[in-house]
Parts: C-alpha cells; sequence; structure tokens
C-alpha cells in the first residue's frame, strides 16, 4: 500500500566551510571563497520535484552551482533528498535560499538566509 504525500521538509541545513550560523539574527555569516552545501529531505509518494531557489530566482546548475538529488521509495513512505552546492562564494551569493519541493499532493518550502563577508585579514601593525 502507497501512501499518497508530501510532507514538509524533514531536513533542510547547510553546512558552510569558512563561517558560523549566528542564531541572533539568523543568518548563516559565510567568509567569499568559501563553499555551502544545502541539504533538503522530504517525505513523499510520489516522488516530489524539488527547485532551489535564491532571491526569488530559480538557481541554475553552472561552474559554481551544483544540484544532486534522489529518491527512495521505501515503503511505507519515499523519501527525497537533495542537495545544493556553491563553490567560491561572492557578495552576490547573499540573501535567501529555499528548497521547494512539489508533488500532485502539494508542495512545500523552506527557507534560510545567508550572508556573504570579505575574507578576514591581518593586518600591519602601524
Amino acid at each position: 500500500m502507497n501512501i499518497l504525500y508530501l510532507g514538509p521538509p524533514v531536513q533542510f541545513s547547510l553546512v558552510p566551510s569558512g563561517g558560523y550560523y549566528d542564531p541572533v539574527k539568523p543568518v548563516y555569516i559565510i567568509v567569499e571563497s568559501s563553499s555551502l552545501v544545502f541539504n533538503c529531505s522530504f517525505q513523499a509518494d510520489p516522488e516530489p520535484s524539488v527547485a532551489w531557489i535564491h532571491n526569488g530566482i530559480q538557481v541554475v546548475t553552472s561552474t559554481r552551482h551544483a544540484s544532486t538529488g534522489y529518491f527512495s521509495n521505501t515503503p511505507p513512505i519515499g523519501r527525497a533528498e537533495h542537495l545544493l552546492t556553491v563553490r567560491d562564494v561572492v557578495s552576490e551569493d547573499s540573501g535567501n535560499y529555499s528548497c521547494n519541493g512539489t508533488n500532485s499532493y502539494g508542495s512545500h518550502q523552506v527557507t534560510e538566509t545567508v550572508k556573504v563577508i570579505g575574507q578576514y585579514r591581518t593586518l600591519d601593525p602601524i
């Protein structure tokens, strides 16, 4: 028996290399030239289509943006795992990133905010 369903994301996380999470804002602070890896998981049946959105515009695969995903249809309900990797981040990569999952039973979206800052530098003494 299949359960026809699309639940809210079970997991949406960001793994920054060269940054940290500020829970007060809440925002992920990332240093330029670092990489971001977003992980988004849904429980669903049938398999959802997943789109990554940055500041309201769908992310397109490029040399800096890679999207991968798989669907495991293990009873009683399937699980979709999707990753978005952004390499060599620059200030224009700041903003809101959303993972949007859709199937014939609905859609769910979750969003995180990222702020890219300049590289840390050591100043010479005066």
